[in-house]
């Protein structure tokens, strides 16, 4: 017997599960119903299946169908998961010139002109998606392993490691729920231990590293990531999607180099459903306005409808989407201005023997750095 008092119009995708002592979860998918001691063994399918009541009771027992792990555990082909990250939005690699204050993301096809130092500061920015904010929000969570990310810098090959104190180079790392490890990953895998000191407030945290760490045997920036974990505590929403912010490291454009240099950021990492009972719990409310806000989980879980679909949107979610996050950040381009601009003045007179009014036309022609040229002509009466 299903009470009409649960909700649903129709059994069409009813489906329970059960929890194991240990925590599995097995699921049930309802089928229909057979009759009792038919020994047609018919079963009366679900919204469709009708049989005709005679004068004796007739028993029915519902039907129901064991789901397989593998129908709910979705797996995609490498580049066809859906793209929507539910962890960090808007990571991105910012850069900017020696005599500027202003950070710019710059593209190839028009990059940063730096000063004729050549030197260019990076850093990496990124904020919390806003559903994994309002599943966290207010929640007390003590443990430094809920969350960790890595954010990965890899700078052109071609840079050289610039640093104005010579033997170290200063990292900031600035937000309110994460703070660094103690330590970076260099590129050959392995961790360098460094000494980081806290703002009063909190939320900035600035370390030095040596700058053999950083650089090859020729003095070229080396790729590295900067580890930074959950600070225990509990947030509001608003404090969650505040901007994280890490100035990284200035590197210099060697003299003579010409070509346009590219620096690349990577956010990896990981968080925790388990240890939040918030998120573990609403991880099916979290999963449905995923598929309704995002075109590409709609596409893979919402078009069917079903409950089934949901579970298994869910299920992505917990085991992948938050514990396998992989955001390739933009790539900034930058390059040192060239010693080609000019400037090419041609003094053209004009005017007649008869008058004393002379008229002088001045033709300039001006080219900066990897532009095009552009024609003036200026024009006097008398001199100029």
């Amino acid at each position: 017997t299903v009470s009409p008092d649960i909700g649903y119009t129709d059994l069409r995708d009813f489906v329970g599960y059960y929890v194991s002592e240990d925590g599995t979860e097995t699921y049930y998918e309802f089928l229909g119903w057979k009759l009792e001691g038919d020994g047609a063994d018919t079963l009366y399918e679900k919204l469709s299946g009708t049989a005709t009541m005679g004068t004796e009771d007739m028993e029915f027992v519902a039907q129901w169908r064991e789901v397989p792990t593998e129908e709910l555990d979705v797996e995609f082909e490498e580049g066809e998961a859906p793209q929507y990250e539910l962890s960090i939005a808007d990571a991105k690699i910012e850069q900017r010139a020696s005599g500027s204050t202003r950070w710019t993301s710059d593209t190839a096809t028009r990059p940063l002109t730096l000063e004729s130092d050549g030197t260019v500061y990076y850093r990496a920015t990124l904020t919390m998606n806003w559903l994994t904010a309002y599943a966290l929000n207010g929640q007390n969570i003590q443990d430094p392993d809920f969350a960790h990310f890595n954010i990965q810098v890899k700078p052109d090959q071609n840079l050289k490691l610039f640093s104005e104190s010579g033997n170290t180079v200063t990292f900031r790392f600035t937000c309110t729920f994460l703070e660094p490890t103690g330590q970076i990953i260099l590129s050959d895998g392995t961790d360098q231990g460094v000494t980081v000191s806290t703002s009063e407030d909190g939320k900035t945290y600035t370390f030095t590293v040596p700058s053999s760490c950083l650089e090859d045997a020729d003095g070229n920036m080396r790729p590295f990531a900067i580890p930074v974990q959950w600070k225990p505590g509990s947030y509001s929403a608003p404090t969650l999607q505040e901007e994280i912010s890490l100035e990284v490291l200035s590197g210099q454009i060697p003299d003579g180099y010409s070509q346009t240099v590219a620096t690349t950021g990577v956010i990896t990492g990981e968080i925790d459903p388990d240890k939040c009972a918030r998120m573990k719990n609403n991880m099916s409310s979290l999963a449905a306005l995923a598929v309704a806000g995002n075109d590409d989980w709609y596409h893979a879980f919402g078009q069917g409808q079903t409950i089934l679909d949901s579970i298994r949107a869910t299920r992505y979610l917990e085991k992948t989407a938050f514990r396998n996050i992989e955001i390739p950040a933009n790539t900034v381009y930058a390059k040192i201005p060239t010693d080609t601009s000019s400037l090419i003045v041609t003094k053209t007179v004009k005017g007649t023997t008869d008058s004393e009014i002379l008229t002088q036309a001045f033709d300039f022609t001006v080219q900066l750095s990897d532009q095009a040229p552009h024609h003036y002509r200026l024009l006097s009466n008398n001199a100029l």
